[in-house]
């Protein structure tokens, strides 16, 4: 009698199939541009009224971050890498500066800042 070969997945496959349910736009993601690539993301943005040493702003000005979610790889196709601390992005056409990027198991983490001055986004 002949064994059957159980296809048993992976640690990394189930990792890999909860980074298509995440970035899934049906689920909890849209479609975004990312400096000129039209991808699944997830997109938070906050305004920081203060400065901290977490959200440094500068007097007279307002931050607005922006934590961008999505696939790396579909990024880095287009683009050849992720971008870099300090360099500015546009997403969905508004100019960021970008703060921190974390590429963790396929999913890019990206915290941009854009700056104003005198009155927050909130209050418009």
């Amino acid at each position: 009698m002949k064994s059957k070969r159980v296809n048993a997945m992976t640690f990394k496959d189930d990792l890999a199939e909860d980074k298509y349910t995440f970035l899934n736009v049906n689920e909890f993601s849209e479609l975004a541009t990312v400096d000129g690539v039209l991808m699944k993301c997830q997109i938070s943005h906050w305004t920081a009224e203060k400065s901290n040493r977490l959200t440094e702003t500068f007097d007279g000005l307002h931050g607005d971050f922006t934590t961008i979610y999505f696939d790396a790889d579909v990024y880095i196709k287009k683009r050849q890498r992720l971008p870099r601390n300090g360099e500015q992005i546009y997403v969905n056409s508004k100019r960021c500066d970008v703060v921190s990027v974390k590429n963790e198991m396929g999913i890019a983490k990206i915290v941009c800042s854009a700056y104003r001055q005198n009155v927050l986004r909130s209050v418009r």
